[in-house]
């Protein structure tokens, strides 16, 4: 879900974002909350992205129903080539600057560094080469004609300064030019049936409207008046004085010198002492 909000439209976004110190104390609080939601969708995706190349990595001890997610319900292999497409870790500005995203900071970088991959683009790279290639992908992906021709635009990024940078990836090379001169094949299993225990829990969160609840908070909770929350205040007050919690904090002690104490404040009800003085 995160990779798929990764587009270049988010980079551009927690680009404008990103202020120096100066700009950022003329700011509001909302602007800057704003800003800051944005930056964090932005890494978050990023950091995506190593999560994904790391779940590649063991595709043969991982859970059939993960498996089924990577491959059918989510199509991580199309959503990764639509990346590969626009580049959100890459921003080029006017008079042929480019700015790459590494270590969660924007560098300009040198015209002759431009084809020199960034650990982001490598994790995407090697994260499709783990799926095209492995074998137990190969028989559960079922390629049609449009997952065919997403995958073989990968074939035009896959040139020699790519292939020095990451000679793995002829592997990846070899598997476009046989899926090229091959008809979509057939998935291995049409109608395999999947069980899966999903997160009923977390799919709750997920649906409930927190905008509605923080506006019904605001309203209702933070934009009281001080009068208001006085009362509120007192009213607490009022409900644990109606319970007899002594036997849980023990036999009162003298708030001065910590001695046991048999008198209470008249004024506060909280404080016991044992004198006067």
């Amino acid at each position: 879900r995160k990779i798929v909000k990764l587009d270049a439209s988010l980079a551009d976004k927690a680009y404008a974002a990103s202020r120096t110190t100066k700009e950022a104390l003329q700011q509001t609080a909302i602007e800057v909350l704003d800003n800051s939601n944005v930056v964090l969708e932005f890494q978050i995706g990023i950091t995506c992205l190593s999560l994904v190349r790391f779940l590649t990595d063991h595709l043969s001890v991982l859970s059939l129903s993960v498996l089924t997610r990577l491959l059918d319900i989510q199509d991580m292999i199309a959503a990764l080539v639509l990346l590969m497409e626009r580049p959100p870790w890459i921003r080029k500005e006017k008079g042929s600057k480019t700015l790459k995203f590494e270590d969660n900071v924007w560098t300009p970088v040198p015209a002759q560094d431009n084809s020199k991959l960034t650990k982001n683009h490598a994790q995407v790279w090697l994260a499709l080469l783990n799926l095209i290639c492995d074998n137990e992908c190969r028989q559960r992906y079922k390629y049609d004609s449009f997952r065919k021709a997403t995958v073989l635009k990968l074939k035009k990024y896959l040139n020699e300064v790519l292939l020095d940078q990451l000679p793995v990836l002829g592997d990846l090379q070899r598997a476009l030019e046989y899926l090229t001169m091959m008809d979509p094949p057939e998935a291995a299993s049409k109608s395999s049936l999947v069980l899966e225990q999903l997160p009923e829990m977390t799919d709750a969160l997920r649906r409930t409207n927190w905008t509605e609840i923080a506006a019904n908070q605001r309203e209702h909770v933070w934009s009281q008046a001080e009068k208001d929350r006085k009362e509120e205040l007192a009213r607490l007050a009022e409900t644990y004085q109606m319970l007899d919690l002594d036997h849980i904090a023990g036999p009162p002690k003298c708030g001065q010198c910590g001695k046991p104490a048999q008198k209470r404040c008249s004024r506060c009800k909280l404080v016991s002492y044992c004198s006067r003085e």
